[in-house]
Parts: C-alpha cells; structure tokens; sequence
C-alpha cells in the first residue's frame, strides 16, 4: 500500500473537531447504552455462565490476551506508524462492543452467552483495558516514546472505565434483581434510544470532520480492516482450538472481532489530547466494525450459499426491517404477542393473516416473526418503476385484481409461480386471504385465491410440506397515534392433510374453514350480521380493550360484557410539546391525510413519515444548534426530540374505537 510519507508525518498535527462538551455527551451515551444492556442481564446468567469455565476461559483468552498479543505481533510485523501502532493496542485493549449481541443472535451464535461474555468483559475490562495499553504499548520502542509524552496513569484509566462501564452494568443489574417488571420496560425504552443518540453522535462528529476523514482516511484502512479481519480470525479458531460447538464458537469470535471503539476513542481524547493518528484509526474502526460484522453475521446465518448480491439485498433487508421495527416501537403505545411459539423454525411456512389496518399489517406481522417472509400486496402500489424496484429489495411482491384491469390478471401467473418456488426453498410467504383491507371487526369471507398457491406448490413439488399459521391481528384503536397492538399466532395447520388432488373443491373449502375458524378465534370477531353495528356500540361503551382478544370474543359470544372505566390522557400536554417541536413534518402530515381517501391507509402514511421525514427534521435542527452553540446542546436537543414523542406513545391512553 503506497503513503505519502509528509501526510503521515503530519498526522499527528491534525485536530479532530471534539470538544468537550461532545467528549461529555459520548460519555453519557456509553454509560447508558451500558446500563440497559445491564437492564437485561440477571445474577442467574453469570451463574450459567460459570457453570461451564471453558466458554469463560477461551472468551478471556480470546479477547484479552490473545487478542492485545497477536495486535503486537502484527505490529512488528507492519511496522505501521507509533500514533497508529497505538492506536491498533487501544482497540485491542478495550471490550467487545455491544452490537455483538445483536450479531451474535443474527449469525446464529448463542445469544445468551454472547450477553453473559459482555457484561463478564466489561467487568474485568476494568482493570484488562488499562493493564493492556500500558504493557504492550511499553514493550514497542515507537509506542512507548508516546506513553512517556502523556501523563498516562493506569488507575485514572481504570476510574473512568470503571465510571462509565463498570457502575451502569452493576446499576442495570441491581435495577433487574430488585425491579425486574420495571426494568423490562425501561430496556425496551433506553435500548434503542440511546443507540440512536449514540449513531447521531457519531454522524454529527463525522460531518464536522468530513475534511479530515476524506484527507486521512486512506492512511488507516488497510489498518483496520486487516486488524478487524484478523481479530475475527483468532476468536473463531480459538475457540475451535478448544472444541467449542458452532454456536458457541460464531459468538466468540463476533465477541473478539467486534470491538467498543467508542471507548477507545474516549480514552483517546481523555488521556492522549485526540492524538491523530490514535483517534484517527479509532473512529474508522468504530464505523468499520458495524459493516463487517453485519457482513459476517449475515454470511453465517444463511441456510445456503448465496451469491453476492443476495448478500447484499439480505444485508440490506435486515437493515430496513430493523429500523421498522424501531419506528413500531415509538409509533405504538404496546405490541402484545401472543403463541409466536407456533411459528416453525424451519420449513414452508404460509402466514395467513386477517387485513385491518392497511401496510402496517404485513410490517408489524413481519418485525415480530424470526423468518425472513415474503409477502404479497397490491399491485397498485408497483406502479412506478423505482418504488417497484424497492418493494422487490423488501421482499414485496404483487397480486393483481379485477379492478387494476383484466389484462393485468394474467400477471399473477407469474408471480404465482414465484411463491411456488418460494415455498419450496423452505421460505415463508404471507397472505391476506380476506382478499383486500376492512377496518371491521370481523373475519370476512376468505378468497380461494392463497389456496390456489397452496395447492399449485403441491403440484408443482409434489413432496413439499407446507404449514399453514394464521395470524390475527387486533388494534384498539386503528387510525390513531399511538395505536395498541395484540398479534396471536395459531396453531399450524399442516396443509398437505387438507389436500385431496382429486377432490380440489373439498380441498378448497377445508383449507379456507381451518383458516377462517382459528382466525376467528385469534383476531376479534363480532359477527357480521344485523346485530353488528349494536354489539360494536356496546363494545365501545363499555371502554373494553380490545387487544384482549380471547377474553372478548367470549364475551361476544354471551353478550355480557365487563365495563371498563374510561380514563384521562394526562400527558397531552407532552403531544402539544411534540408538535411545537415538529411543526414543519407535522404540517406536511396534515397535509398529506387530506389527500388519504382510505381510512386504512392513515396509519401506513403517517408512519412512513413519521420514520422518514420526522428524524431528518430533528437531525437538521441539531446540527443547527451545534453551529451556533456546541455538540453537547445538540445532542441534548435530539435526545429530547425523540424521548418526547417516544414518552408520548408509551404512556398515553389508548380510547377505544
């Protein structure tokens, strides 16, 4: 790799624009981020932990000792700059970073050990990190020449990890032992909020220095990803080395590979002034990292050998999916699932789900199932080239009706097809087969149209197994901000002993019965008949909850129904705060549900600007008020921004409707 060698010698002279108040508003991040990974982790999960002490040994070893050893090697070896030298020994030192969890679980590691490892690393990291740093930094003539320049003292270095990782984890964990209901809560508040403050640190710093990053960046890449490849590379064949099992032996190497380089460039601005050839490398490691391990873990839990560009497009899906899963967070007041145990781990699944509430149907159903599914939607929305294009990245595929023109019913041969040979790769594959959307609270007459598909896989894969798992889908209060969710699985429904290829009809009829009964028994269902609109009244008079699916439709079916008191939404002040906040998206919202002729479709427009246009308009403001004032009020501001609407949908009523 050819540098230029005046570029190198000079960067140390560069200054990475973080002040203060950023270096105060990344330790906060840090410091949160580790108490609600803490809020997850019990007493009884170290006991586990340490009821098998190889796992805890080879993970010691792996990351602690191995790791910082063969850094050093590679140093020798590379002879790369002091400032970068160190820089690489400042990773190395530091603990696995907390996306490894999330990787882990994605690559098909052991998810519970991947937690358990992180929290045992952050403690011992205490006193590993600084004893690290200081020997191997020590023992390379470059390195050391640098050590002797800083006031580096190994016991500040373990009070300000211990002060940022070390108290938030016992914090979290006192939290969980002591409060666990509400420990639960908070985690899935503070979780993906304080990531999100944390990648909008991250994206403000780097904006502010986008010169030198541009300038520099090519002094550290092969650095880092040689370095990052490398780290994955010991932890997986260390714990091959110690016979570990494929699980187990995928979470120590994401725990090896997958380092906290926010802490690295932490230490670097605490005790080494933003040297900048140390922070330099830091900060693209802490960006690197996130992309290869989305990289590895996706690689690593596929089913089969796929080619590039799936990779891509399941990268690519992953990432959709989970920042739709974070809006539905902050959209929805609560999300009940109910028998996601149903739901087969392996094999041709079809989901056969009731329609209420227009697209965010398919996307809350497909954010809470652990299958990657496919699933068909109408074809209007395919119209326009680009929009068709993204929908096919998303997995989204159209079914064509009588009112998008008689010609275009030809079409769903084809697409027909597709879900045949995507059955018989042992995919999932969703289906509204009530046919189109309906607000009613009531299971509609089924179309024959998803049997089709059924029965033409079974014909065209004779030996293919298919089961069926209905999905019923309750809101309380559809069309309005926050919405109250409750999501039930059925049991499955093995499709191969519905069908009869010589008695299609029968067949037909069988499948659509299965379907429609659970259904009914698995979403609210007032029949409808001329008693709907009364029972629908009554319903709403009594204040019931009707994310209580089984306990109401019981009471639908004696007419007896519990009164429920109504209550006061006391914090609607905290929507008026929002809306102050948020003037112009909100404006562009109201002006958009005017032109939403399909009472369905408002909650599908108001969450898709809700996760688009909303963000963007704070991260604009933001960046405003970092260029009048500093990072720390900016940062405040986006936090604030997004904890009020996010306290807003958590703590509000939810009337009934």
């Amino acid at each position: 790799m050819l540098l230029k060698t005046d570029q190198i010698t000079n960067i140390d002279d560069i200054k990475i624009n973080f002040d203060s108040s950023g270096l105060w508003v990344l330790n906060i991040a840090i410091g949160v981020i580790m108490f609600g990974v803490a809020l997850g982790i019990t007493i009884d999960d170290f006991k586990r932990l340490f009821k098998n002490p190889k796992i805890v040994f080879v993970g010691v070893l792996s990351q602690f000792i191995l790791l910082p050893a063969a850094t050093f090697l590679l140093i020798l070896v590379l002879k790369p700059h002091p400032s970068f030298a160190l820089g690489m020994m400042m990773i190395a030192a530091c603990p696995g970073g907390n996306i490894s969890n999330f990787y882990s679980k994605m690559a098909g590691g052991n998810a519970a050990l991947s937690v358990s490892l992180t929290a045992f690393a952050t403690l011992i990291c205490i006193f590993m990190t600084p004893f690290n740093l200081h020997f191997w930094g020590s023992l390379y003539e470059p390195t050391n020449a640098i050590l002797k320049t800083v006031e580096l003292n190994p016991y500040d270095i373990f009070k300000l990890v211990l002060l940022i990782l070390g108290i938030p984890l016992i914090a979290g964990m006192l939290v969980k032992h002591y409060h666990s209901k509400m420990a639960s809560k908070i985690e899935k508040v503070l979780k993906p909020l304080s990531m999100l403050v944390f990648v909008a640190l991250i994206l403000i710093a780097f904006s502010q220095n986008l010169d030198i990053f541009t300038d520099y960046i090519h002094l550290v890449v092969f650095l880092v990803v040689f370095h990052n490849i490398f780290a994955f590379i010991i932890g997986f064949y260390t714990a091959k080395a110690f016979g570990l099992n494929k699980a187990d032996t995928k979470t120590i190497s994401m725990e090896t590979g997958i380092q906290n380089g926010g802490l690295g460039l932490l230490l670097i601005f605490g005790f080494f002034d933003g040297l900048g050839g140390m922070a330099l490398l830091a900060a693209f490691w802490g960006i690197w990292d996130v992309f290869s391990g989305m990289a590895l873990s996706t690689y690593w839990g596929r089913k089969k050998k796929v080619k590039s560009k799936h990779l891509l497009k399941k990268l690519w899906y992953t990432f959709v999916i989970f920042y739709i899963k974070t809006g539905l967070f902050f959209y929805t007041k609560k999300i009940k699932i109910v028998g996601k145990e149903n739901i087969p781990k392996k094999g041709a699944v079809l989901f056969a789900v009731n329609h209420p509430n227009g697209l965010l149907d398919p996307l809350i159903v497909t954010t809470n199932t652990s299958r990657t599914t496919h699933y068909l939607v109408r074809a209007a929305i395919f119209k326009k080239p680009i929009v068709k294009k993204f929908l096919a990245t998303l997995n989204l595929m159209p079914i064509y009706r009588i009112r998008d023109g008689v010609q275009e019913i030809s079409k769903n041969a084809e697409v027909f097809n597709d879900c045949y040979d995507i059955l018989n790769k042992q995919q999932a594959l969703m289906i509204f087969p009530e046919g189109s959307h309906d607000k009613k609270r009531t299971v509609r007459i089924l179309s024959k149209g998803f049997t089709r598909i059924i029965f033409g896989a079974f014909e065209k894969f004779p030996d293919l197994k298919i089961t069926i798992i209905t999905v019923g889908i309750t809101y309380q209060n559809a069309s309005r901000f926050p919405c109250k969710v409750a999501i039930h699985f059925g049991k499955p429904i093995n499709a191969n002993d519905l069908y009869d290829p010589k008695d299609l009809n029968n067949s037909i009829n069988a499948v659509k019965n299965a379907v429609s009964n659970q259904l009914k028994e698995i979403s609210v269902h007032i029949p409808s008949n001329e008693n709907y609109e009364t029972m629908l009244s009554k319903l709403k008079r009594n204040h019931v909850d009707f994310t209580d699916v089984i306990k109401l439709n019981e009471e639908i079916k004696t007419g007896n129904i519990t009164h429920q008191k109504s209550s006061i939404n006391i914090i609607q002040p905290l929507y008026f705060l929002f809306v102050l906040n948020s003037l112009i998206p909100w404006v562009v919202w109201k002006v958009i549900s005017k032109k939403v002729d399909e009472a369905e479709f408002i909650d599908t427009f108001r969450f898709g600007i809700g996760i688009s246009v909303f963000p963007i308009f704070y991260g604009l403001q933001a960046y405003v008020i970092y260029s009048f004032y500093d990072l720390k009020f900016a940062g405040l501001y986006f936090l604030i921004s997004l904890l009020v609407p996010l306290l807003y949908s958590k703590l509000s009523t939810t009337p009934t409707e």
